[in-house]
């Protein structure tokens, strides 16, 4: 397990994208989206970084899980355990009532080269989020 920090992204742009729990199709297409697209975040200098709060062990079962049986496989960018939900906390994305209480709601966050934010989305359980729209706004930024 890597300890991970805004400092491990100085100088690139990050995306830093939320997504509820592991093991959830909708969710699933989303990361595989990412990655399969990976490639066209970094040559604009943009590294990818997911989270949830689910443990590493999660994390590492959901990615060694081949996709046809429910998981990603393997990924092209690391995914964050936030067990303790300060991550989704201070970035403001723990929904704190109802049947998801303690989740993070679906949010992405573009955090510049100077690590200053600067977009941010965030969206309730339903929809999907396609890691085109995401790149244009990384390159309109």
């Amino acid at each position: 397990m890597k300890k991970t920090s805004l400092d491990d992204y100085a100088g690139k742009y990050l995306v830093l994208f939320f997504y509820p729990y592991d093991f959830n199709k909708q969710f699933q297409d989303e990361i595989i989206d990412f990655s399969e697209n990976a490639d066209k975040f970094k040559k604009l200098n943009c590294e990818l970084l997911g989270c949830s709060i689910d443990s590493h062990f999660s994390h590492m079962n959901y990615i060694n899980k081949p996709r046809n049986e429910g998981g990603l496989g393997p990924i092209n960018f690391p995914l964050m355990a936030d067990v303790d939900r300060k991550i989704a906390g201070d970035y403001g994305v723990l929904v704190s009532g109802g049947n998801e209480s303690g989740a993070c709601l679906r949010s992405t966050f573009i955090i510049d080269n100077k690590s200053v934010v600067r977009h941010l989305a965030i969206n309730d359980f339903a929809g999907h989020l396609k890691a085109d729209e995401i790149l244009r706004m990384v390159k309109g930024i």
